[in-house]
């Protein structure tokens, strides 16, 4: 999913972007969160929680930036509001990779999401940074 998002964006230069269906009644690799209706209950899928690293963390109107990756297992997107900086990074990679976010400030925040974490929100002191293998991350300073 994340990485769709990051091809119409990167590629496409999409300025908005929705999922067909959010809610499916079968496991079909579609909905955002599964319903079964048999007992009433509902799972909420990681495709949700990696759309989520883009949606609920790049606010309207903000800016798509350039941004430079030396890693090449690491894709990269970056944007910019109210003097805000919003990085998104997916490490497809079965290993964990270590980054330096130039200009950060202290204390900023690191959301991910992968195989133990949900939009987890971490505050961070220290540009020098750990992205899990098989990860979504959000970087706002």
């Amino acid at each position: 999913m994340a990485n769709v998002i990051y091809e119409d964006i990167s590629i496409l230069n999409v300025s908005s972007w929705q999922h067909w269906i959010a809610v499916s009644e079968v496991d079909y690799c579609d909905g955002l969160i599964y319903i079964n209706l048999a007992d009433k209950t509902f799972e909420m899928t990681k495709r949700y929680y990696a759309t989520g690293n883009f949606s609920k963390y790049i606010p309207f109107g903000a800016e798509k930036i350039g941004v430079e990756c030396d890693n090449k297992n690491l894709k990269v997107l970056a944007f910019r509001k109210d003097n805000e900086n919003i990085l998104i990074i997916i490490n497809d990679s079965d290993e964990n990779q270590n980054i330096s976010v130039q200009d950060a400030k202290s204390n900023f925040r690191h959301i991910i999401t992968d195989k133990e974490n949900d939009l987890t929100e971490k505050i961070l002191t220290d540009s020098d940074i750990t992205i899990s293998a098989k990860s979504v991350n959000t970087i706002i300073f």
